[in-house]
């Protein structure tokens, strides 16, 4: 419990969202999306309601700011992964990246409820700034792709870099599934779906590479 202070200048407003945004996360990891509440995240840092609603108005302005947080470690993850990596063989580069995604497990879980969740229930002021923000970094990502696949169009490796992304998406989320459906597929006397993160994307990943390189 963290005795509540109001923040009076700007830093201590920044320490005061950080606090909100690693106590959200923290919950993320033990319950669901729907489950996650201003109450239940003003009880977790030890304030009240009314304290909260002085940083935020809804729980989804802290879903973006931690999205925008896990994709900028995410993004650092790979910009200094592949700074000083050359001539790398297809299976190399995919091994990298692949590597980065199985760190990035947070990043791949934001993103998935991202368009269908997180952004409907925030200001269209409040969206457009995310946007700005958050598709201003894509850039260097896919300059590292194209500059693997040089042999491939530029609207192509932009295809490819959102392929990925899904697949790792939709791989992560049966990977990762809730007590809940563990306990549904239990008592339904089906098998738990066994699935390799690692292994499944990195075939997924090459065969995407074998794919556009032979687009004409």
């Amino acid at each position: 419990m963290t005795e509540f202070i109001r923040a009076r200048s700007i830093e201590q407003k920044r320490r005061r969202m950080n606090e909100i945004m690693k106590t959200t996360d923290y919950l993320f990891h033990d319950r669901t999306y729907q489950e996650i509440t201003l109450t239940t995240i003003a009880e977790a840092l030890g304030w009240s309601r009314g304290n909260l609603y002085k940083y935020v108005t809804t729980k989804e302005e802290i879903f973006l700011e931690l999205y925008l947080e896990k994709q900028n470690n995410y993004f650092f993850d790979i910009e200094s992964t592949f700074i000083d990596k050359d001539g790398l063989t297809d299976e190399e580069f995919t091994d990298l990246w692949t590597s980065i995604l199985d760190k990035n497990h947070d990043y791949l879980r934001y993103y998935s409820i991202l368009a269908t969740i997180i952004e409907t229930n925030v200001t269209v002021e409040r969206l457009a700034e995310f946007k700005k923000i958050v598709l201003s970094g894509f850039d260097s990502i896919i300059q590292i792709l194209s500059k693997h696949c040089h042999s491939v169009s530029n609207d192509d490796v932009i295809s490819l870099y959102w392929t990925l992304l899904f697949h790792a998406c939709g791989l992560n989320n049966s990977c990762h599934v809730s007590p809940l459906v563990r306990k549904a597929m239990e008592l339904a006397g089906l098998p738990e779906f066994q699935i390799n993160f690692v292994q499944n994307f990195r075939k997924f990943m090459l065969m995407c590479l074998s794919h556009y390189r032979q687009i004409p």
